[in-house]
């Protein structure tokens, strides 16, 4: 068709391949992200039987789209987009991060409401996106946690997913984007361009991400 798909969006579409092997090992890396940066509320994941599939799957597999409000999604694709996958890892434990003492109160039960219904109506976009990129998150540590998980589940580790390079984050303009132009590096700062004048760029994105999709997994339609 003409068309190379960037290798973030290669990747995100090797999630919809049957044994679904990065989604199991983006939840595996999140689980551990997690742990690290909130202990607590990761022992009271563990304490009620909550694992990061009941609720994260569609998270990544959709790069929230499927129950999020627009505004939020369009932020997130916009970083995604620029600089890589790691941008989901951060959002995904800065969403967390934001509702810790909300989650940190609930029972099974609760929780499962919060997270599937309370948080995509409550959520702000710039408080999840400044609290994301302000995780002290390195490559290094998906990497390190990407090998843990080859090692236990004893997978390939020639896998894409998490260290897939990005474009540099100047070549794709404003948005959310991270110091170290690779997903986020310490600190973060606001682009100037801001998500308007990017229509083109992610309509570009999605339309390459159904393409990679329907070239990766048999029998798949896109609209």
């Amino acid at each position: 068709r003409g068309l190379n798909p960037p290798p973030t969006l290669v990747i995100l579409s090797g999630m919809f391949m049957p044994d679904m092997a990065e989604t199991h090992l983006s939840l595996s890396v999140m689980d551990k992200l997690v742990r690290h940066f909130m202990p607590k509320l990761h022992k009271h994941f563990e304490d009620l039987g909550i694992v990061f599939s009941m609720f994260a799957t569609h998270w990544y597999l959709t790069v929230f789209s499927s129950s999020f409000p627009f505004d939020f999604v369009t932020i997130v694709w916009d970083s995604f987009l620029a600089e890589g996958f790691k941008v989901l890892h951060r959002v995904c434990v800065g969403l967390l991060k934001v509702f810790e003492k909300e989650l940190l109160s609930c029972d099974f039960e609760g929780m499962m409401e919060l997270l599937h219904h309370t948080i995509p109506h409550k959520v702000d976009p710039e408080v999840v996106m400044d609290t994301a990129f302000r995780l002290h998150l390195k490559q290094v540590m998906i990497d390190q946690y990407a090998k843990e998980y080859h090692a236990e589940n004893q997978t390939d580790p020639e896998y894409p997913g998490p260290t897939a390079v990005a474009p540099p984050a100047s070549s794709v303009g404003g948005g959310w984007i991270a110091e170290d132009g690779g997903g986020g590096g310490d600190d973060s700062r606001k682009g100037e361009g801001g998500v308007g004048n990017r229509d083109s760029e992610m309509a570009a994105g999605y339309d390459t991400l159904a393409l990679a999709i329907s070239d990766e997994v048999p029998g798949a339609t896109t609209v």
